[in-house]
């Protein structure tokens, strides 16, 4: 019986990425949730199958504590369990290079269960996902609105998709803090003559997948009247973000034409040059902005942020026309 991710037992901590982490995390309290808690201590005192793995899942998984920063639902549990069991007080302090010494007993194990299995009755537990999906459709509404006024306001608007994200190699270099400085330093290039010029409006949404880890969804609006050529300016945004982040960095450009073609073969062709009298191809923009913060992408919410950080961002209209 497997309780853990075991596709990354025997990887380093160091090499793991933070993303990976989370989601492990995470799944093991899912678990807990699950399963019968006797049920598990039973099977970990005969087998010594669940503490064993635990053991060896500690390091990595307490590596990523820091009460500086804001988690969802199920680590609020893990971390209670942690501190409960006597394992969180000696990473308080965690700085790199510092190594799990042990010190897990089974009755250790048993209070972090335990501790575990009682958060997830409470009502701030329970609340978790409704207040996310809340949360994402308030995002959804937004920028459905955001970009209505967009092609409204404008005669054509030529509309541009970039994802942003970092291929396996990378990403156990990355951690969230090192995410929104990029995004920061992004933000910042866009009031820089070049790329950005005859920028409307833009928004972006900061996400965690399960395969794909952390990573930006993003939409531009440049003034239709003055650029052309959305694949070439897709591909100058996409390789300005991996200048940002040192090559570590990598993107997918929506206005390719592989990916405009796919679009058009499906009828969601909703990027490029959208002009306003054409009310297929805007509602198809519109469309393609609400991805960003879609309610049905229930598993892509962040696991953790820098306190006082948001997820969803977006422009103001800078004129009319």
């Amino acid at each position: 019986m497997n309780y853990f991710n075991s596709n990354y037992q025997d990887e380093p901590t160091n090499l793991l990425s933070e993303a990976i982490i989370l989601i492990d995390i995470e799944r093991f309290v899912e678990k807990v949730i699950k399963k019968d808690q006797q049920q598990l201590l039973r099977t970990a005192r005969v087998e010594r199958e669940f503490y064993l793995e635990l053991l060896g899942s500690l390091p990595r998984y307490l590596s990523v504590y820091n009460p500086s920063k804001p988690y969802t639902e199920h680590f609020d549990a893990f971390w209670a369990g942690c501190e409960a069991s006597g394992l969180l007080p000696q990473y308080c302090t965690f700085k790199e290079g510092y190594t799990f010494d042990g010190g897990l007993d089974m009755e250790s194990v048993s209070i972090l269960i335990a501790t575990i299995a009682h958060y997830a009755k409470s009502n701030q537990f329970k609340r978790g996902p409704s207040d996310r999906l809340y949360e994402t459709k308030v995002k959804n509404n937004n920028i459905t609105e955001y970009a209505k006024c967009i092609h409204q306001s404008y005669e054509r608007v030529l509309t541009v998709r970039v994802d942003f994200y970092f291929p396996i190699e990378n990403s156990h270099r990355v951690g969230i803090d090192d995410v929104y400085r990029f995004y920061d330093t992004m933000i910042d290039m866009q009031s820089k003559p070049g790329v950005f010029d005859d920028l409307i409006g833009y928004a972006h949404v900061i996400e965690q997948g399960i395969k794909r880890g952390y990573h930006i969804h993003g939409i531009y609006y440049f003034k239709g009247r003055c650029r052309q050529g959305d694949e070439g300016i897709g591909m100058q945004i996409g390789e300005l973000w991996r200048i940002v982040t040192d090559q570590q960095g990598c993107y997918n450009n929506c206005n390719s034409k592989a990916h405009k073609a796919g679009f058009e073969q499906r009828g969601t062709l909703g990027v490029g040059m959208i002009h306003r009298s054409d009310a297929v191809a805007c509602n198809n923009a519109i469309n393609a902005a609400s991805y960003l913060a879609r309610p049905s992408k229930d598993n892509q919410y962040l696991r953790m942020r820098p306190a006082g950080r948001r997820t969803f961002f977006k422009g103001t209209i800078l004129r009319f026309k």
